[in-house]
């Protein structure tokens, strides 16, 4: 699938301009993971990613840092904040946050994940002092779906991704 997504990548940019210092990759659940995995494995050609429902650590990963951006509701069903699935497979044992402190260890991060949870359903954990960004909105009481009553995601991605270029 990464070298499919590869292969996309260039044929699109054959036909249209494109600015490759401007892919991005996002998804929902498995498409979150799928972004994870290609941040890994193309960070030379994905500016930054930003899932939603399934962030993962698909490392060791080489190269330049990945700026991160994910968001995860608190009562996923499906894709536990929590991790510890273990009927369902090794990728499922994962934590959200276990995932987040393997792009933070990646993108060189000093220090612990600091949580600022104000009044309401949005609390953000983030690292500071890395090479690239790393944060995590957290969703109190979204299940698996899209954050668009809560947060307005794809908005905030779009934003996110607009300040990192390769």
């Amino acid at each position: 699938d990464v070298q499919y997504v590869s292969d996309v990548i260039d044929d699109v940019a054959a036909r249209v301009c494109t600015d490759r210092t401007r892919i991005y990759a996002t998804g929902f659940s498995g498409g979150a993971r799928m972004s994870s995995l290609l941040a890994c494995r193309l960070n030379d050609r994905i500016a930054a990613i930003a899932p939603m429902a399934g962030l993962r650590w698909p490392g060791p990963c080489r190269g330049r840092a990945i700026p991160v951006l994910t968001f995860h509701g608190l009562a996923d069903p499906q894709n536990t904040y929590d991790g510890h699935v273990e009927a369902r497979g090794q990728e499922w044992l994962e934590s959200v946050p276990d995932a987040l402190a393997g792009w933070a260890g990646h993108n060189r991060c000093r220090g612990e994940a600091v949580l600022e949870d104000p009044p309401g359903p949005l609390s953000t954990l983030s690292y500071s002092d890395c090479r690239a960004e790393v944060r995590l909105v957290r969703i109190d009481g979204l299940v698996h779906r899209w954050a668009r009553d809560e947060v307005d995601a794809t908005a905030a991605m779009w934003e996110f991704f607009k300040g990192h270029t390769l």
